[in-house]
């Protein structure tokens, strides 16, 4: 696994965080919270010679206090806010500073917010959104949105694009198993389409931790 996750990371993927038992944070106590990010950074270092960098919370669950853990544990960038769905999705970033749509800065630390387009709570830049969702509805409002927007944050996980049989907790309702296992078989073509889409709109395309640099770059103005 180390020797893979390593090559992966020569090729230009950057390896990240999101967490160690994928229980939304602020189910945790601050401590708990403390221990399982620590672990976190163990667990790279242990197999990654690559740094690591940024955090996602699981379900964009962090508030303030757990962004201020997470930039005090060491990490150089989060992506756990949002601009839209539930109020705690939503970060207090006052003291940050607006580097750019949906990009704020407080020293070297940056926040990356999710803030793409989509309906009620869901979001249809990446995760069961995509996969869930409508096709038919979230398709012409991504593609209008390219033409608009100028940062565009996506995010997949592994079960979105596997195919395979999954192993899932006991005790799940059949609706919970459903919005898991639902859309995997067409999540692949949806990707496609959104890469082709943006690749369409003239966007590039970078890591997070690329952003993070270029902005820090000398002469960077804040918009």
């Amino acid at each position: 696994m180390s020797r893979v996750l390593n090559r992966l990371s020569e090729r230009g993927h950057e390896i990240a965080s999101h967490g160690w038992s994928h229980t939304p944070p602020l189910k945790l106590s601050p401590a708990h919270f403390a221990a399982e990010t620590a672990l976190c950074r163990k667990a790279h270092s242990d197999f990654i010679s690559s740094p690591l960098e940024g955090y996602r919370a699981a379900l964009f669950s962090l508030d303030r206090p757990r962004l201020d853990q997470v930039v005090e544990s060491g990490f150089l960038y989060d992506s756990s806010s949002s601009t839209r769905g539930r109020k705690a999705l939503q970060i207090d970033l006052s003291q940050y500073q607006p580097m750019r749509d949906k990009v704020f800065r407080q020293g070297d630390f940056f926040e990356f917010q999710v803030g793409a387009p989509g309906y009620t709570s869901y979001f249809i830049n990446g995760g069961g959104g995509t996969r869930i969702l409508p096709w038919i509805l979230t398709k012409p409002l991504l593609k209008h949105s390219f033409k608009t927007m100028d940062f565009y944050n996506f995010f997949v996980h592994p079960l979105d694009l596997s195919t395979d049989d999954l192993p899932l907790p006991q005790g799940l309702s059949w609706l919970s198993r459903r919005r898991i296992l639902y859309g995997r078989a067409t999540m692949m073509s949806r990707l496609q389409i959104i890469l082709q889409e943006l690749q369409a709109a003239n966007f590039e395309f970078v890591t997070l931790g690329q952003l993070r640099r270029e902005l820090l770059a000398p002469n960077q103005i804040a918009v």
